[in-house]
C-alpha cells in the first residue's frame, strides 16, 4: 500500500530492484502500465516513526525470514 504498486508491478520485482538507503527502501519498477516509453522508474517508500507499522521493517523482516533468496542463488 505505502507504494501505490500494481499487482503486476509487485510480482515483477526482484532482490535486485531494491536498495535499501538509510531514509528507506528504493524499488526500480521495470516495466508500468503508465510507462509508456519502457524507461522504468524508482518509487521511493520511507521509514515510518512507528517501526510496527512501517512497511520498510516489513520488508526487511520478511526477506530476512524467507527462504526466497537461498532458493534463487
Amino acid at each position: 500500500l505505502a507504494g501505490g504498486f500494481r499487482r503486476s508491478e509487485l510480482l515483477a520485482i526482484l532482490h535486485e530492484d531494491l536498495d535499501f538507503v538509510s531514509e528507506g527502501v528504493k524499488i526500480f519498477v521495470k516495466r508500468s502500465k503508465t510507462d509508456q516509453s519502457g524507461e522504468g522508474m524508482t518509487k521511493g517508500i520511507p521509514y515510518f516513526s512507528n517501526p510496527k507499522y512501517c512497511p520498510v521493517v516489513a520488508l526487511k523482516n520478511w526477506i530476512e525470514n524467507s527462504e526466497i533468496l537461498m532458493l534463487t542463488h
